[in-house]
């Protein structure tokens, strides 16, 4: 029994993600059919970076395709969110998220406030995936703690740092 289930472990954790991906992908197209806030977008952004990362472990299941065509849809979803929204956020009205501009004010000055030692790293142009897997690979000497922002637009860079 042992050795069966060691010979066909990949077989069963291949199988849990299949029904977990099945069961998330059901929720994340519910999700779609509400209005969502910032706070939401960000929320399914991470669920659909970590299955990104988690359907990398397992070609052999064929979701990849699926899970494509899901962040298409939120992709789409998520830019009309931002065209009905983004100029309440630039004007500062209701309820809006930080925006690149804020992260100074909001993170770092808080932290001067205290007397604490502050260093303030900007690494352009990475990916939420690409931070997931170097948080795992830095996670043994330092912790974390994720924020996440919207930037300014458009986000080219001549427009966005000046």
């Amino acid at each position: 029994m042992a050795c069966k289930k060691f010979l066909e472990a990949k077989k069963i954790t291949s199988e849990h993600v299949s029904r977990d991906y099945a069961q998330e992908f059901q929720q994340i197209s519910l999700a779609l059919m509400n209005p969502l806030d910032h706070e939401d977008w960000c929320d399914l952004y991470v669920k659909l970076t970590n299955w990104d990362l988690e359907l990398d472990e397992h070609p052999e299941l064929g979701l990849r395709q699926t899970l494509l065509d899901q962040k298409r849809e939120c992709n789409a979803e998520f830019g009309k969110f931002v065209e009905r929204n983004y100029k309440d956020w630039i004007e500062q009205t209701g309820n809006r998220p930080a925006l690149s501009t804020d992260i100074i004010e909001k993170f770092v000055v808080p932290e001067f406030d205290k007397n604490a030692a502050v260093f303030l790293f900007v690494v352009d142009c990475m990916r939420l995936d690409q931070w997931i897997m170097m948080e795992q690979l830095l996670g043994e000497y330092f912790s974390f703690q994720r924020s996440y922002h919207y930037s300014i637009l458009p986000t080219a860079t001549p427009y966005s740092r000046n």
